[in-house]
């Protein structure tokens, strides 16, 4: 095992850090240039500046400043920053920041801060904070804190707090008397 921090830009030096099983791997690869990740093994690997990575299989990627990571299979991926996420399948994401995900499949997005997830087909989010969320298709969305929730008619929305801002055409489960202390007792 290769301890330290391992610098890379193109995918022969990604391939060679993830061989070595670095301790941890940091992509900054030019504007434009793809890089992939299928599986990230033990080491940490984080995608810096204007990056472009697809993460796929078992990859697990953290994605700071503005870069770009396709998420598919079951990747899983921590975004802040102004970070961008496309995802599908069963990728998970947990967005904060000013992050911005597009989620898709059975895709799981946990979002927090600012972050402004959109959400289509079978696509599970949980939105804290002021996290901004568009879903529409059979996306499912739990709601919680102020965040804000543009829902189309399929969609099923779990509001969990009288903060959050809804703008719903289908079903809205509301439980927040289950999390309000004075209502609960």
């Amino acid at each position: 095992m290769s301890s330290g921090i391992n610098h890379v830009s193109t995918q022969g030096e990604l391939d060679q850090a993830l061989a070595d099983h670095s301790d941890v791997i940091c992509i900054d690869s030019d504007p434009g240039v793809w890089l992939s990740v299928a599986d990230s093994g033990s080491s940490r690997v984080v995608a810096s500046g204007s990056s472009h990575v697809i993460a796929s299989g078992s990859a697990r990627i953290e994605a700071w400043g503005c870069a770009l990571i396709e998420a598919r299979d079951s990747a899983r991926i921590e975004a802040s920053g102004s970070a961008r996420v496309i995802a599908w399948d069963s990728a998970h994401v947990e967005a904060s920041g000013s992050s911005h995900v597009i989620a898709s499949g059975s895709a799981r997005i946990e979002a927090w801060g600012c972050a402004l997830i959109e959400a289509r087909d079978s696509a599970h989010v949980k939105a804290r904070d002021s996290a901004h969320v568009k879903a529409w298709g059979s996306a499912h969305v739990e709601a919680w804190d102020s965040s804000h929730v543009v829902a189309g008619k399929y969609v099923a929305v779990h509001q969990y707090s009288q903060h959050v801002t809804l703008e719903a055409k289908g079903a809205v489960i509301d439980l927040t008397d289950l999390n309000d202390p004075e209502v609960a007792s």
